[in-house]
């Protein structure tokens, strides 16, 4: 079941049911403060029946182990505040996706950001049982990058013209953490020769506790850290 609870949000898959709140949360915010905020809507874009094909389409994507969108709940009330993704999914040799993560502008600021990327790490590494996350994002958007290094995410270099977005391909700077960032181990098939994942054995999942508490002792510090789906990335 893909869900997590945090001390103040909970995240999962979008439902028919969250109709109301993904509606009124888009019409309650402001327009876009910066090129990667895409808060709000105009009422004819949020309809019954464009939700339902988001939803559906979502839930084909997650069936397909493609793409899979969660969103971002406060647990005190139920307010919708965004979305993140876990995008592209790559299996066998590379068991590796894409992060992007959107907050809705009323909600800015709060940490709500961290917390729910936090529980993206989660997910990912121990119920997707992938070994890699990467998120690329725009220079500019200064907001988003101070995030992924705050969340122990490190810089691997620039990716020139990496999305087209905004009517042009835009560079992006890749940010990465792997499941041995966390301290974790890695739990995912272990592709063969061929190319074909095959179940992990018990000596590797030994060896991997084995150094993941050898990293411990030496006092490694693991970072805590679309239909409608844009790549790039604001908070």
């Amino acid at each position: 079941r893909l869900l997590r609870r945090t001390k103040r949000l909970v995240v999962r898959p979008l439902r028919a049911g969250d109709f109301r709140a993904w509606r009124e949360a888009h019409l309650a915010s402001s327009a876009s403060r910066n090129d990667w905020d895409r808060s709000a809507r105009k009422p004819e874009e949020l309809t019954r029946a464009r939700f339902a094909k988001l939803v559906k389409g979502a839930n084909a994507d997650i069936a397909r182990d493609a793409f899979y969108d969660f969103g971002i709940f406060r647990r005190s009330d139920g307010a919708y505040l965004g979305r993140f993704a876990i995008m592209d999914v790559m299996r066998r040799f590379a068991q590796t996706a894409y992060l992007g993560y959107n907050i809705l502008n009323p909600y800015w600021g709060r940490g709500y950001a961290k917390e729910a990327v936090s529980a993206a790490f989660e997910l990912a590494f121990r119920d997707l049982k992938l070994h890699r996350l990467e998120a690329g994002i725009e220079p500019r958007n200064v907001r988003s990058i101070r995030l992924a290094r705050a969340l122990g995410m490190r810089r691997e270099g620039c990716k020139r013209r990496m999305l087209y977005l905004r009517g042009a391909w835009r560079d992006c700077m890749m940010y990465s953490i792997t499941v041995e960032d966390l301290g974790w181990t890695f739990r995912g098939p272990e592709p063969s020769r061929d190319g074909k994942s095959r179940p992990r054995r018990a000596g590797d999942r030994a060896r991997g506790s084995a150094r993941a508490r050898a990293s411990a002792v030496r006092g490694a510090s693991p970072g805590r850290a679309a239909r409608d789906r844009s790549r790039g990335k604001s908070r």
